[in-house]
């Protein structure tokens, strides 16, 4: 999952358009959620079959995921109500995406940018932050508990720093603010995203 975070932070400084980049991000995330019950099955599985299964499954890892999950629908709630608010100000045609100067690049109709994307993308984070309280995901992945932790917190500011980011461009597109407000709230959300991934690797080392 890191390393499709890392890939998709680097392709959206290329300049890719929206479209193939959400459709790369979709058919990323799916193969990561798709693996995850593949290896928490295989798990069950290899447990039942095993001599030692009162042993086995050892420090089983539990982490409330009901503080993460709010924390999300609230800033989702809170763009949607945004997007309801600005509504007759914003363009038939609207900036979805933007370069790292926070100059617009890309652009859909106000329907599609700012309703359907969020629509899709949102709940990605939702579903991936809800699938960390299956106990058998965490010993095959060898993360400790802090390091699983630190992984639903990192989906949460992911998700909490995509609200952010398009809530500035409802507001750049209602010509609230300057288009530079949005590159660099870009940079710093990259400049904490990578500590964040260097802070969830060091967290999934100790667990290994």
């Amino acid at each position: 999952m890191v390393s499709l975070l890392a890939f998709l932070f680097g392709l959206s400084l290329t300049g890719v358009d929206i479209v193939t980049f959400t459709l790369l991000m979709l058919a990323g995330i799916l193969v990561v959620i798709v693996a995850g019950f593949r290896i928490a099955k295989r798990a069950y599985e290899e447990e039942e079959l095993s001599i030692q299964a009162p042993e086995k499954p050892g420090e089983v890892i539990r982490v409330n995921v009901r503080p993460y999950l709010l924390s999300q629908l609230l800033a989702m709630g809170v763009y949607f109500l945004l997007a309801a608010l600005l509504w007759d100000k914003l363009p038939g045609r609207v900036a979805i995406h933007s370069n790292a100067s926070g100059k617009p690049d890309s652009f859909a109709s106000k329907t599609l940018g700012v309703l359907l994307f969020p629509l899709v993308v949102y709940p990605l984070f939702l579903a991936v932050t809800y699938f960390l309280q299956e106990p058998a995901f965490a010993p095959q992945l060898r993360f400790s508990e802090r390091g699983w932790k630190a992984f639903a917190e990192f989906m949460t500011f992911m998700a909490l720093g995509l609200v952010f980011l398009d809530a500035l461009l409802l507001l750049y597109n209602a010509g609230y603010i300057p288009s530079g407000w949005i590159g660099y709230s870009v940079w710093v959300f990259l400049a904490v995203t990578f500590g964040m991934i260097f802070r969830l690797l060091r967290e999934r080392g100790e667990g290994a």
